[in-house]
């Protein structure tokens, strides 16, 4: 299997503060809720397709696949509140699709702008530093010189406004080769954000193929 990742085992920031804020996203399923559901609204630069597979949900990253009532019936939803979701769902929206995205590009420097200086957890490897994934980034780029990532669908995305943290649950197509040698498959990567009304960068990245 290769996705973004080298090989595929069954990102820390230091800050207690923030490992309980992730630990309690994980933990509580984002207890502010989705900011959006389905893939009613795809980002423009992402391809959907119709996969059967894909629209199966899987419980590893949460299951909520509600939609959002009509504002029809409702009264007006309070400008203050609506908008930071509105604002986190394109800001989430926007760096999934570049963090797969930045995986076709030669620059090795643009895909690592989407993690931050410490990841909290990496593959299901723990925590690691932005230099061990630099390292980690190289070997995949050397093993495989030529790759392309497509997004299929962004799935859900979810935003904590007290701890300034989201997830995004992604599914993309890679096609990877190296002379004769080449790989395809599709993915479904469950992506953390710190800081997503500043500048995202992601704290915790897993995914893993399906069929």
């Amino acid at each position: 299997m290769e996705g973004k990742k080298p090989s595929w085992p069954s990102r820390p920031r230091t800050c207690s503060v923030l490992v309980r804020a992730l630990m309690a996203i994980i933990a509580a399923g984002l207890k502010a809720g989705p900011v959006s559901a389905g893939d009613s609204t795809p980002d423009p630069i992402a391809r959907a397709k119709s996969e059967s597979d894909l629209d199966k949900p899987r419980p590893s990253v949460g299951t909520d696949n509600s939609t959002e009532p009509s504002r029809t019936d409702q009264a007006p939803p309070n400008g203050a509140q609506a908008n930071p979701n509105q604002a986190a769902d394109r800001i989430l929206r926007a760096a999934a699709t570049e963090y797969v995205l930045s995986g076709s590009s030669p620059s090795l420097d643009r895909e690592m702008t989407l993690y931050a200086e410490h990841v909290v957890d990496y593959y299901d490897e723990g925590a690691k530093s932005a230099d061990q994934i630099r390292a980690d980034l190289s070997h995949l780029r050397k093993r495989w010189p030529s790759r392309r990532y497509e997004i299929s669908r962004i799935v859900r995305t979810q935003y904590d406004p007290g701890s300034d943290v989201g997830s995004v649950v992604v599914h993309y197509t890679f096609e990877v080769s190296n002379g004769a040698k080449r790989k395809t498959g599709k993915v479904e990567s469950f992506l953390v954000f710190d800081e997503v009304s500043k500048q995202p960068r992601v704290i915790l990245v897993n995914e893993h193929q399906v069929q």
